[in-house]
């Protein structure tokens, strides 16, 4: 099986955070020894969503902007409030329009293929790495896996602090995400008056709309 956004092919093995934390999601997998993203599982129950995901017709987006806004710009407190949906919602929009049959940030697993990866992710967000957890790929007619650098929505939220960044910078983010093309550079005016290059590193990951089995 072939990425959605690459000639490459699927891992068949990742790495993946669970909530093991959270107890009925522990004995959950403790019993069914898989995990699956919430679309595939919606799949399985509601035949008229499955056709909508089937015809990439699926809208997973839980609020919109309001469309009746009156004012042309935020308070520094709704900015610092929402920037992280803001975020979500405009990758989401762009995949929506241009990459309608890709997994959807918002519904896929998010997982790696190495454990060094892995591993770095979760000493950088401070999440325990017992929290990790290797699967494999049970692949079917329902699943999606693209392949995308990580680091590109963290340096949206340096993107997005420049008071109105313009729709062709938050365009090229998002194109060179979903597209998986590896690290982003801006030049951004932020604290200083002068314009500086920013860069987005690069750390590969998966979104993989399906069902992965537990392997340990």
């Amino acid at each position: 099986m072939k990425l959605l956004n690459s000639d490459k092919t699927c891992p068949n093995e990742y790495y993946v955070y669970t909530n093991m934390a959270l107890e009925s999601f522990r004995s959950n997998l403790n019993i069914v020894r898989s995990i699956s993203s919430i679309a595939w599982r919606q799949c399985m129950s509601d035949e008229g969503f499955k056709r909508k995901y089937l015809e990439n017709k699926c809208s997973y987006l839980p609020y919109i902007a309001n469309p009746e806004d009156s004012l042309n710009t935020s308070s520094p407190f709704v900015f610092s409030e929402i920037t992280g949906f803001r975020i979500e919602h405009d990758a989401e929009c762009y995949r929506a329009e241009h990459y309608p049959g890709y997994p959807s940030r918002l519904s896929a697993i998010h997982a790696h293929d190495n454990l060094e990866d892995a591993v770095r992710l979760g000493e950088r967000n401070g999440w325990p790495l017992s929290m990790i957890k290797k699967f494999r790929l049970k692949e079917d007619e329902l699943t999606r896996v693209i392949r995308a650098n990580i680091e590109i929505p963290q340096f949206a939220k340096m993107v997005y602090r420049v008071p109105v960044p313009g729709k062709e910078a938050k365009n090229c983010l998002w194109e060179d995400y979903w597209t998986g093309e590896g690290a982003v550079s801006m030049e951004l005016n932020l604290e200083s008056l002068k314009t500086e290059k920013f860069h987005s590193g690069l750390t590969w990951h998966f979104l993989i709309e399906g069902k992965l089995l537990l392997v340990e």
